[in-house]
């Protein structure tokens, strides 16, 4: 075991090494009572004058285990009194977020811990939480994650850094930092539930970590961590491909959808694949908890597949969908429902689309008569039209219309289906109706009974067009 010395020494090169405390860094540090991070904080106060550091004690009480909670509560108080520090305390309910949100006690406790992380953070202006966990935790964290059967990034265990939040002591084992904490005269606490081995992670800690060291490997702690380095490596660098190759991939994104590049796609390695998915579904609000195994495997499947119009839901509200050459990921639904009276004159700003719609009138045949080849502008003739009310709304399977150049009624599904539509988009498509009639198949067709003839005294200009952002040039 190392010494005050080397712990310390290690403890300042651990923290350089990984960028982790820079100088004038406004630390929160999480401390529980227990010897970790009772012995980070202490680690921290020493240089705290190098660094010229400002440090806060934080403590959550999870209201989990009763009266010792409190007594815990009232140690760091006391610590912090010592120390000299400011310190922020704060209780949350810990079983009753559990019973709310469904989760196991372990989950909800990390849960509501992490937000009363983040809300400090955001009340405070401080910009770093210090977190107490060591080489051990990290064993356990890496073997319960194999069990669960985890990808690559559980198998790299805990991150030294993520965001705001820290992990000076990654590098110390449970037994160092005991020794530490005796020969430095430091007092801690000892949580009950840590030997209460109905929780599985305190089986893996108390029952299979000892007897794979007793029968197996004697350095099975320190073996374990290289493994969670060599994979936390694996995962920074798949991150690093993904960012690039998703970009490359990307034909189209916004808040709701994002389409892929099928045969783009298609030529990359399966776990690149899965990396991209990952990041993309994630954008999309996706938690990890939906992304299994057996849904990434239906996803791969859906993209080499490739029939059209097969979809695969990823969670409650977002779908993946394969569409010609598009592999869209999109919310669901992602198009509000659209009925607008329309009126002339008036510019009406559709909800959800970024679109515009407006009509105008004119008595210049030269101008009514004019060809547009742009599939946003069309012409109708204004009798056909007049006294009727007029309504902007989604299509409606068994909507039928003529479409423009034919003489038959045609359902606007086959239409679009003819046409080869792509299904993302068809539940964004519109149509513009004089009482029951369609006049136009917004963007696509008018309907032939509503065209501007040599008869035609009138013409009505309808325009659907993009809301340009102010900060267009």
């Amino acid at each position: 075991m190392k010494h005050v010395f080397h712990i310390i020494q290690e403890f300042q090169n651990y923290s350089a090494e990984h960028h982790l405390i820079q100088p004038e860094d406004r630390i929160l540090a999480a401390v529980s009572g227990g010897v970790d991070s009772v012995v980070l904080f202490d680690l921290l106060f020493k240089i705290k004058a190098e660094f010229n550091l400002s440090l806060k004690m934080i403590h959550l009480n999870h209201l989990i285990r009763g009266e010792e909670s409190n007594r815990d509560a009232a140690f760091v108080r006391e610590l912090a009194r010592k120390y000299e520090v400011e310190a922020i305390f704060e209780k949350r309910d810990a079983p009753d977020y559990r019973r709310r949100n469904k989760l196991s006690l372990e989950e909800a406790a990390r849960e509501i811990r992490y937000q009363f992380y983040e809300d400090l953070i955001q009340r405070t202006g401080f910009n770093k939480v210090a977190l107490g966990h060591q080489q051990n935790d990290q064993v356990e964290t890496i073997l319960e994650n194999f069990l669960r059967g985890t990808g690559i990034r559980g198998l790299g265990g805990i991150p030294v850094k993520r965001g705001p939040f820290i992990r000076p002591l990654l590098w110390a084992s449970r037994e160092d930092l005991v020794r530490y904490a005796q020969e430095e005269g430091l007092q801690f606490r000892e949580d009950s539930s840590n030997r209460d081995t109905a929780y599985r992670r305190n089986r893996i800690r108390h029952e299979l970590l000892p007897y794979l060291k007793e029968h197996f490997n004697p350095q099975i702690v320190n073996s374990i961590n290289r493994l969670g380095i060599i994979f936390a490596e694996t995962e920074t660098f798949l991150s690093q491909v993904t960012f690039e190759t998703a970009e490359a991939c990307i034909l189209e994104q916004n808040h709701s959808k994002i389409i892929l590049d099928i045969h783009r796609f298609s030529d990359y390695f399966n776990i690149v694949k899965k990396y991209i998915l990952r990041d993309l579904l994630k954008k999309m609000g996706v938690s990890d908890s939906y992304l299994t195994f057996e849904k990434y495997r239906a996803l791969l499947d859906l993209a080499q597949e490739r029939r059209n119009g097969r979809r695969v839901m990823v969670s409650p509200d977002v779908e993946v969908l394969l569409d010609h050459s598009g592999l869209v990921i999109r919310k669901y639904p992602d198009q509000p429902d659209v009925s607008i009276r329309i009126k002339f004159g008036l510019r009406y700003t559709l909800p959800g689309s970024g679109l515009v719609f407006r009509m105008q009138v004119s008595e210049n045949p030269s101008r009514f008569r004019q060809f547009s080849n742009d599939p946003n502008v069309e012409w109708i003739d204004f009798e056909r039209i007049k006294g009727r009310e007029l309504r902007l709304r989604n299509w409606c399977k068994g909507d039928r219309f003529v479409p423009l150049g034919m003489k038959d009624f045609k359902k606007i599904s086959d239409f679009l289906i003819d046409g080869k539509i792509p299904f993302h988009k068809r539940k964004e498509i519109l149509v513009l109706t004089a009482d029951e009639d369609i006049v136009w198949v917004c963007g696509y067709r008018l309907d032939d009974r509503f065209k501007v003839t040599e008869a035609a005294k009138k013409g009505v200009k309808l325009i659907l067009q993009k809301i340009r952002s102010r900060n267009a040039r």
